[in-house]
């Protein structure tokens, strides 16, 4: 059986990255660490996945050898894994604010 749904998902991601790329990145990095909150179960490491698949895609957010240091920093830290995770890519992304919006991203989807 065929699904329309992956396709739709890919063409909404290259159209971010096409038209806004400059413009939109907190808004795409919104989008991408909300997605791995809702759907990572399991702890933080069920994020590792997700993790790996936004360093292919996006190299000049995170690249392999940072997601090394990523892990080791969330778990020294008190909090959920997957949250400290994208609070530090937020923070070497785009700064403070950055933090603070992929803090509220991966954790949103649990309201």
């Amino acid at each position: 059986m065929f699904s329309i749904v992956p396709a739709a998902v890919a063409n909404i991601q290259y159209l971010f990255r096409m038209l806004f790329h400059a413009k939109m990145t907190y808004l795409l990095l919104f989008y991408e660490f909300f997605k791995t909150g809702l759907f990572a179960v399991g702890g933080g490491l069920a994020t590792l996945p997700f993790i790996y698949d936004i360093a292919v895609r996006y190299p000049e957010w995170i690249n392999m050898n940072d997601i090394s240091n990523m892990i080791a920093v969330s778990e020294s830290t008190p909090g959920p894994m997957g949250v400290n995770m994208a609070t530090f890519t937020g923070f070497t992304t785009a700064g403070v604010f950055g933090a603070c919006l992929l803090y509220t991203s991966d954790a949103a989807d649990e309201l």
